[in-house]
């Protein structure tokens, strides 16, 4: 099978390289957004391994849907549109527009989007997005709240 990587990171070939020699068993991708690894999971564990995501966006997980028909992966794995934590008990997700990876489960009360438990706090210069999309979307913002009333 022919694989192609436009990933600049490499952790899809790492992946697939990893996999190389796994004949049977599961892989189970939690937080799955996009499905990259799920997907090149399937394909590579095929036809007697089995793959589990879970993905809570309901975006990410249309698109992981598409993507496993797609590539003709019916009955390789299960794709739940589920959140995964440590325990169960009841938690808000949090979704950040600006960032895919930034989605969380936070307790009730805490839902401030730009907060990642990942990084421990704020969006710090690495997990923000570029500063001229950033300032794109300030200007958007202002624009659609009309002109602003002169401060007092």
């Amino acid at each position: 099978m022919t694989f192609i990587s436009y990933a600049r990171s490499y952790e899809d070939v790492m992946l697939w390289r990893a996999l190389k020699d796994v004949p049977a068993g599961f892989y189970v991708d939690v937080g799955a957004n996009h499905g990259v690894y799920a997907l090149l999971s399937a394909q590579r564990i095929a036809p007697h391994g089995r793959v589990y995501a879970f993905e809570p966006a309901r975006n990410f997980f249309q698109r992981i849907c598409a993507s496993v028909g797609i590539n003709g992966l019916y009955g390789q794995g299960t794709v739940e549109r589920l959140a995964v934590a440590e325990a169960a008990r009841e938690m808000n997700p949090v979704f950040d527009p600006h960032w895919s990876g930034a989605a969380r489960l936070a307790a009730e009360g805490d839902d401030a989007p730009g907060r990642s438990s990942r990084r421990g706090g704020r969006r710090g210069a690495r997990g923000s997005p570029p500063r001229d999309r950033r300032a794109a979307n300030a200007r958007r913002a202002a624009a659609s709240r009309g002109p602003s009333a002169p401060s007092p």
